[in-house]
């Protein structure tokens, strides 16, 4: 019977030495995990350097579980300038010290029943505080809109 308790005891503690993670964590997805989070503020729009519009926003910054972020971005606006929610998807993070760069290529993509021409997508996150800037361009717009967001402290 000693025999079978040492072979069964034998057999769990390599199971779970076998099963233990020895590999490194990958810095792409520590620091997407790291940014994840709610972040309130207030979000500008900007056209040809006129302000036309902000307002009181909660951007969420989503892991994607591969390295990247998703920024959800919800409904602003009002009048002729609503801008429909929209999901910034395959947001690099990439950390230094304390503080992430967020970066994205130019990209285009569909809020509610307008195409967004997405370019110059830039940010950073240091603690709780988020900020980031791009420019949107709606549909066959002529010029791009530059929006803006930082948090409230």
């Amino acid at each position: 019977m000693k025999l079978k308790n040492l072979f069964a005891m034998t057999t769990i503690a390599l199971s779970l030495i076998a099963c233990s993670s020895n590999e490194p964590s990958d810095p792409a997805m520590e620091a997407a995990k790291a940014v994840a989070n709610n972040y309130e503020g207030t979000f500008k729009m900007y056209v040809m350097n006129n302000n036309v519009g902000e307002s009181a926003m909660t951007v969420q910054i989503k892991d994607q579980k591969d390295g990247k972020v998703s920024l959800e971005i919800p409904e602003t606006g009002s009048g002729s300038m609503v801008m429909s929610a929209f999901s910034l998807t395959d947001v690099l993070v990439t950390q230094n010290g304390e503080n992430y760069t967020l970066s994205k290529a130019d990209t285009s993509l569909v809020a509610g029943n307008t195409n967004l021409k997405i370019q110059d997508f830039t940010g950073t996150v240091s603690g709780s505080n988020a900020q980031f800037k791009m420019s949107v361009t709606p549909g066959s717009m002529p010029m791009a809109i530059t929006c803006e967001f930082t948090t409230t402290q």
